[in-house]
């Protein structure tokens, strides 16, 4: 098994196990610490994708450093849905159909869904 974890704090200081009072491995770890500079060209810690839900509306958010590379401003590609009765549709009281279609278009793009 390979694992990507950092078993180290940000003072590079072992994370300590607390219940066996010993230094922590890469399977006490858990998912989700995951050291960026060992996850090679898989992407992993690069690339995050944000779902939020409420009841009337559902949002897509790309957090990407993938689709930034090279540019000067970030961009997070958001595109919102809203209910309207039994169909969710996109948003267009926050955003433009055209807006929407090019930020669902960078998602597809740069992450791994298409």
């Amino acid at each position: 098994m390979i694992t990507i974890e950092n078993p180290l704090d940000n003072t590079n200081n072992p994370i300590l196990d607390v219940e066996f009072s010993r230094p922590t491995t890469g399977l006490d770890m858990g998912v989700g610490q995951i050291d960026p500079d060992k996850t090679g060209a898989m992407k992993l810690g690069r690339d995050a994708i944000v779902l939020t839900q409420t009841a009337e509306s559902r949002s897509i958010s790309f957090l990407s450093q993938s689709f930034n590379d090279g540019k000067s401003n970030v961009e997070v590609p958001i595109v919102s849905y809203c209910r309207r009765g039994s169909v969710i549709d996109l948003d267009t009281s926050v955003q433009s159909k055209d807006f929407a279609n090019y930020h669902l278009a960078a998602i597809k793009e740069f992450s791994p869904f298409d």
